[in-house]
Formats: structure tokens, sequence, C-alpha cells
């Protein structure tokens, strides 16, 4: 063990998250997936299941209000095929 040693962490942002969801709770699921990249500084794009659009845009608008910017966190309606 070296005595004196000294230490630095650090926590900077990983970069963007894309956050991929089924159908089922798709709020509960967004901020549970979302928040802590979010928190930590990464942006975050949202695909929410093609069956939930008016929800993906609802949870946008939240996230908008509460002060987030389209850099910040975004929707993408992109097909299931164009996320794999």
């Amino acid at each position: 063990m070296m005595h004196g040693a000294k230490g630095l962490i650090t926590v900077q942002p990983l970069g963007p998250t894309l956050v991929i969801l089924p159908w089922n709770f798709p709020v509960w699921l967004t901020f549970k997936s979302a928040l802590a990249p979010l928190l930590l500084g990464n942006p975050i794009l949202l695909k929410l299941s093609p069956s939930t659009p008016l929800t993906a845009l609802l949870i946008e608008k939240a996230m908008h209000d509460a002060g987030f910017n389209d850099g910040e966190f975004q929707n993408i309606f992109a097909s299931n095929e164009q996320c794999a």
C-alpha cells in the first residue's frame, strides 16, 4: 500500500444514450432508464414502441417542461429495424 498517494475520481458524460423501450409501461420505463444517464450529462434519444407515439410525445413534452432541451432529450420515431 502506498502512503501519501493521491487519486482523482471524476464523473464525465459518456455520450448519447439510445433508450429503446417496449409498449408496456412506457412512462415508468422511460424515467427508470433515462434519468440516471441524463443526470450524469448524457443526452437521451428515446425510441418507444411504434404503438405508443402519443405517449412518446407526452414524455418528451414533460422532459422539456422540466428544463431539458432537444439536445438533452429527444424522441426518435424509427422502425425497430432502423435501431437494430
